[in-house]
């Protein structure tokens, strides 16, 4: 999908996705987002890309990643140079990825088209899913149904158990766009996992807390932020091939 710049989009929806990422398909509601305020950042990056990694057969198997090192499977490959195709023509002069192994596989596809290396940052990592880690949703919620249910319907307030909080993943990521807004006018790709997107993009379009797993954001997905005087606007929503 490809939107004009500094506009925000028709939200997408395929249905229901749960924390674990298992797809319940539901009608579209039809609905559009209200014009977002920017979030404040550095003075000149001009376009951000930011990439969900590749599949891997935890995502593929409906199971919490978090922490766990999976490599990227065949179908993550494949996704992961759709995205590389899509973002080279940009001209990115920078690659970013969580230190983790399928998202630096994915940074490596991107940067190796455009020749360039890629920069691990830490603090773009997933969050710590904790005793979650390798579970699915429904194995998860028969563990724990008090904080299963926090985290479904209200994320922000929600810390898995033995996790980390998944308010403090929000400003870690976007303190990490932030500082990585500091440059002259460029073009950067930032590589990462789902939950981090996920509330990077509801943060930016001013999204409830449950809304937040409504938003489609598949592996290997890109979305792309726009600033304006260091100010950080949704230009596209993520999307694959």
């Amino acid at each position: 999908m490809s939107l004009p710049c500094r506009m925000v989009a028709e939200r997408r929806y395929a249905g229901h996705l749960d924390p674990a990422g298992t797809l319940h398909p539901v009608p579209p509601p039809g609905r559009r987002h209200p014009p977002q305020p920017p979030v404040e950042g550095g003075p000149g990056l001009s376009t951000l890309f930011l990439v969900r990694h590749g599949q891997t057969a935890l995502n593929a198997a409906g199971r919490f990643r978090g922490r766990l090192d999976p490599p990227l499977d065949t179908h993550g490959v494949e996704q992961t140079e759709a995205a590389a195709r899509r973002i080279a023509p940009a001209g990115p002069v920078a690659v970013y990825a969580s230190p983790l192994r399928r998202t630096v596989e994915t940074a490596q596809v991107i940067a190796g088209r455009c020749g360039l290396a890629v920069a691990k940052v830490p603090d773009l990592v997933d969050v710590d899913y904790g005793a979650w880690e390798g579970l699915t949703w429904e194995e998860a919620t028969a563990a724990d149904p008090d904080a299963a249910a926090v985290f479904q319907n209200d994320p922000h307030a929600a810390t898995p158990p033995g996790g980390e909080p998944v308010a403090s993943v929000e400003t870690r990521v976007m303190r990490t766009l932030h500082q990585l807004t500091d440059n002259e006018p460029a073009v950067v790709v930032a590589v990462t996992h789902e939950i981090p997107l996920r509330l990077v993009m509801a943060g930016l379009l001013g999204l409830p807390g449950a809304e937040t797993w409504q938003l489609d954001v598949p592996p290997g997905s890109v979305a792309q932020l726009d600033t304006d005087h260091g100010k950080l606007r949704v230009a596209d929503l993520p999307d694959s091939d």
